[in-house]
Formats: structure tokens, sequence, C-alpha cells
């Protein structure tokens, strides 16, 4: 960062009135070249006429180094603010250059800045049945997480070996937000992004719908409104996910649990079409104006995840835990049904697997079908739960795989599925022990994977 001291004498005597001094870290200014006394005049105001005040001004983007394992990520600035609170006064805190005001002799003005590739949130990936990496026809990749409390969208142009932050360097969610997914849809101006995730404030949760062009948003849609207290903001976790076909159709899926005042518990969805208004920017027309519940859920069915095949226009795959086992379901676009959309009957999908708990799945759609994947747990005689497996399920073939690096001595959790790039094979990954596990349903084969 910089700081301009509009009293600053130079070396040579001069005060030339804006000379920047710049800062690599801690600083206190010192009002002359050379000078050991430090401080600033306090409660100079930067309106009246012709106002004489302090500046600072910050870089964006820039790489720094953070040492270690850890390397060079580059930063984006996200605002000011000073410590003690209320200790220095901004005219614009969310802006790279603006005039601050000190208030108080122990004030200190920080710039907050927001690598890629870094979070602040040990949740930061949560919710496997969420897609959060994607990669676009071009090759690009894009990630979606959480940080500082905040949804943020991030983009590859070289196979992930360095990262930008999208929406010009700032969060995706206006405010708090959390549960954050993606899906795309290649048009003929660019890739247009899907991203929903759940915001909230003081007044309750909003899911939002956020569509990207080119990495640049275009269009905000809020798709349901839940008001409860603070203190149900924990708790209250929508999973929301989203899919597009290649035909632009969106659908959408979530989780209401029903103990929000004025709600029912079950699977909700909405569904429309994405098109390019004149050509040029990306809009949705919902077939479905307003959420509608899948019939077959209720307080016991949650944590949804959808997918559905690129390389042709095929049904909506969607898979969703109820009551320990996983259910699978299909979606499929009908112009002469209601809500434009055909619902199968549901399938308990984890039947025969051999274990009895059966949690958390993730689903990948393939070319007439999907690959399913969860946690499965095995009961022993006592009634308590073995450490679970990474279970997977062909749902073309009903062929089962299962995958423990420990061989059921640790759990493997939150596993997650999706297609090779070519849509031949699938991939599933898990945590284990505090490591990441890949594995590949057919053949059966497990290999560690660095992270």
């Amino acid at each position: 960062m910089q700081f301009q001291d509009p009293w600053y004498v130079l070396s040579d005597g001069s005060q030339p009135g804006n000379y920047w001094i710049p800062v690599t870290s801690y600083y206190e200014p010192v009002g002359r070249a050379g000078a050991l006394d430090k401080g600033v005049f306090l409660n100079q105001p930067y309106t009246g006429n012709n106002p004489v005040y302090y500046s600072i001004k910050a870089q964006s983007p820039q790489n720094i180094n953070l040492g270690g394992s850890l390397g060079t990520h580059k930063f984006y600035f996200n605002n000011w603010e000073a410590s003690p609170s209320g200790s220095a006064t901004f005219q614009d805190a969310n802006a790279l250059e603006t005039p601050v005001v000190f208030n108080s002799n122990t004030a200190t003005v920080n710039a907050v800045m927001k690598g890629s590739q870094l979070s602040s949130d040990t949740s930061a990936l949560a919710s496997n049945g969420q897609r959060k990496l994607i990669r676009t026809p071009n090759g690009y990749l894009h990630q979606v997480y959480t940080s500082l409390g905040k949804v943020w969208y991030e983009k590859s142009t070289d196979n992930g070996t360095t990262w930008d932050i999208m929406n010009g360097g700032k969060a995706v969610s206006v405010g708090t937000a959390k549960l954050v997914s993606m899906d795309y849809f290649n048009t003929t101006q660019g890739n247009v992004i899907a991203i929903i995730y759940q915001a909230y404030n003081s007044g309750g949760s909003n899911l939002i719908l956020d569509l990207y062009l080119n990495g640049v948003l275009k269009q905000t849609y809020g798709l349901a409104i839940y008001s409860h207290s603070s203190g149900d903001i924990p708790n209250f976790n929508t999973n929301p996910t989203v899919a597009i076909n290649s035909n632009g159709q969106i659908l959408v899926t979530w989780y209401v649990d029903g103990v929000i005042a004025g709600t029912t518990s079950g699977l909700y969805y909405k569904y429309g079409y994405i098109y390019l208004s004149y050509g040029l920017y990306p809009l949705i027309s919902w077939y479905t104006s307003s959420p509608v519940i899948v019939s077959s859920s209720g307080l016991s069915t949650f944590n949804p995840s959808v997918s559905v095949y690129k390389a042709s226009l095929q049904p909506f795959q969607f898979v969703y835990e109820n009551s320990n086992q996983i259910y699978y379901q299909t979606f499929t676009d009908n112009v002469n049904s209601i809500n434009h959309i055909d619902i199968s009957t549901a399938q308990d999908i984890s039947s025969g697997s051999g274990f009895g708990i059966n949690n958390n799945p993730s689903v990948t759609a393939i070319n007439g079908g999907a690959y399913a994947v969860w946690e499965g747990r095995k009961l022993r005689r006592n009634g308590t739960t073995r450490p679970s497996w990474a279970v997977a399920k062909n749902l073309i073939n009903n062929v089962f795989s299962q995958f423990s690096n420990s061989n059921e001595v640790i759990d493997a959790l939150l596993p997650n599925i999706n297609t090779e790039e070519n849509n031949s094979n699938v991939v599933l990954t898990w945590s284990e022990n505090l490591s990441g596990y890949v594995g590949e349903p057919s053949p059966d084969t497990l290999h560690a994977l660095n992270i």
C-alpha cells in the first residue's frame, strides 16, 4: 500500500504535498525523511473549503509470497479497516484510494486483501453434493467456495496453475453467505456460469442465483426467502444445487427442514431456461414462477445433488438422502406436463449395498443414466456403526463399488463424483484421515491424491 502525507518533508527540504510513501509492512508516519519522531495530525477532515488530509492507496491485484508450502498467491483488495473500530474514518472504505481521518493516536489502518485459492473457512468446500469445481468447453476451470463469511468465484485459464478472482476481485455475495454450487451453459457469447448460494442477514435467509458471462456478473435472481432469527442461521442449511442441460434448461433444487415458521419440510425445485437477451445478455425464463415441492419429499429428505449429461439432451439426474437411505429420481423435460417437467418415482438405490446407514450422496450424469456415491456404514451386532466407506453405484447396470483406503478403520467421508472431460469415465474423491483419495468405480482401482 501507499500513504500520502500532505505535510511530508523530503530530504531536500521540499514539501510537494502529493508525495506517496510506499509501505511494504507495518509503518508509522514520521512527517519528514529521516525523522525519528512519529505521529499524525488528528481529525484532519477531507470535507470543507480547501481541505488538507491524509490519503491511503492499495495495489490490486498483486502477487504475494507467503513462504513455505503456501507459495505465491494473487491478492485482491477487499476493503480498508481501522483498529480499534472507529479510530479512523474513510471516505470510501471499499475504494483502492481514499482520504482517511485519524481520530485517535492509537489508530491502525489496514488494507484487507483476499488471496486466490485461500480461505479462512475450514468448511469452504463443504456439502459434497454441491458442484464447486467445473471445466468449461474452452478448457477453463471454475471454482466456488466460502471465505471471510462470503462466497467467492475463481477462474483458471492454465489448468489450475494460476487463478484469478472473478467479479472484479470481490466476493460474489453482497453480504454473508454459504453453501454454494455451480454449473455452466455454453453459448455463442461464451460460457454462462450459474452460481447458487444461501445468503443471510438478521432477517433470515435468501436463495440467490447469479449468472456470469465470461467472468462478469450479468444477472441476479432471488429464488426464495425464509424469515428466521439470526440464531437459526447455523442450523438452517438449504444445500442448493444447480444443473444446466445442453438446451440451456436449468434445474435448481434445495432443502427446507420446515422448522422455520410458515415453511413445509421437503425438497424444492425451480425449472426454467437460459437465453441470451438481444443475443448478448443471459437471462432466465422460468417455467415455475415459484418454488415447487417434490411430492415424494418431507422432513427426512435432505442433502440433494443434481447433475445432467452435457453431450446430448437427457433427463436430469437427482439423488438425496431419506432416513439413512439414498434415493434417486429423474426430471425429464416435457412441454405438455405441469411445470414443464416429468418426475419419476423415487427409487431406493442404496438397498442391496450391504450398508445399513447411508448418508451424504453425490451424483454425476453419464450417457444413459448416472453414477451416485455416498457414505455407507455397516452396523455391528451391538448396534453401533463401523467406519464409513465411499459407496458408488452405476445406476444403469446397478453395480456397486466400495472404497476405503484404511479398509474400514477410518471413516471415508464426503465422497464426490464427476465425469472425466471426455465423458467416458467417472472419478470419485473422498477424504480420509486428513488426506484425499481418488477412486475409479469401474474397474475398482485406488490411489492417493496429493491434497
